[in-house]
């Protein structure tokens, strides 16, 4: 996706780089002197952004309308035929998002490459009038955004950093999109696969304040047993280590790129105490959160 703001120049950066021939990366960190809309033309291609600002980015689709992409949310954008996007932006208000735009031939190669099942469904998106997705904060993909807006190195070094941290975003994009690797559930029958990715989807939804296991496994049709084990085949870990590395990803996310106290942020992700984030966080990354709050900011 490309575009260019209608006479109006912005404070900050705007940086667009093919990684890899139909794999385009973009990031911009700007503020617009005056209320803008930029228009942007796209050809068929998968379009994946992740909002790092406080403000909401409001985007006119064709065929699709009105759309609010929420901060810290990945959207996925699939267009299978060339279609116009509008982005609305408030004077003043700060710009920061992450993107990376994969033509359809490209899918299909990496479809061919890699013959995954998550590079069969991608491509299957791109094949008709545009369709958008919202996925739930995902801690990793997070962090690849903001180590895409935030690179340390200039140069050669830049653009390998950028290469990685784009492989990484799309790595995890695409596992929330894959029912789990064939090695790790051969035993398991598709319904219960699907079971346990639902299961995953409604603790991503609610991370600050997940249903108990008993009222997760009843939502999602089974007993906790069955569920808990099945978890573990599916994404390797329990679902209360899943809920807390998750809590804690989005947490240093939160810490980096907001302004709210460290002890409220704790409160956001679900964390009752101060103290026991603190020591959670610790635990996770080995120093503080004030420590990452002060190196953030």
């Amino acid at each position: 996706m490309t575009g260019t703001p209608a006479q109006n120049t912005p404070n900050g950066r705007f940086v667009s780089r093919e990684i890899r021939p139909g794999l385009l990366a973009s990031l911009c960190d700007i503020r617009y002197r005056t209320d803008t809309r930029v228009e942007i033309e796209t050809q068929p291609s998968l379009y994946i952004g992740i909002v790092v600002g406080e403000a909401a980015a409001p985007v006119t689709v064709d065929h699709c309308g009105d759309i609010e992409v929420q901060p810290l949310c990945p959207v996925l954008m699939a267009f299978g035929e060339p279609a116009r996007c509008l982005g609305h932006h408030r004077a003043g208000v700060r710009c920061a998002n992450v993107g990376i735009t994969i033509a359809r031939e490209h899918l299909e190669a990496m479809a061919e490459t890699y013959g995954d099942d998550v590079f069969a469904v991608l491509p299957a998106l791109v094949s008709d009038a545009p369709k958008v997705r919202h996925l739930p904060p995902s801690g990793r993909a997070l962090a690849a955004a903001l180590d895409m807006l935030n690179c340390p190195y200039e140069g050669a070094l830049s653009r390998l950093h950028l290469e990685g941290c784009t492989l990484a975003l799309l790595a995890d994009i695409g596992s929330h999109m894959l029912p789990g690797r064939p090695s790790a559930t051969r035993r398991l029958a598709p319904a219960d696969i699907e079971r346990t990715h639902a299961a995953r989807r409604i603790l991503d939804e609610s991370l600050a304040d997940p249903p108990t296991l008993a009222v997760l496994a009843r939502r999602v049709g089974t007993n906790v047993t069955t569920l808990s084990a099945h978890f573990r085949a599916v994404f390797g870990e329990t679902i209360r280590s899943y809920v807390r590395r998750q809590r804690l990803d989005l947490a240093r996310t939160l810490l980096r790129t907001q302004t709210l106290p460290v002890s409220q942020i704790g409160y956001r992700v679900g964390f009752g105490n101060p103290a026991a984030f603190a020591t959670a966080y610790r635990q996770r990354f080995g120093y503080p959160p004030s420590a990452e709050a002060r190196s953030g900011r």
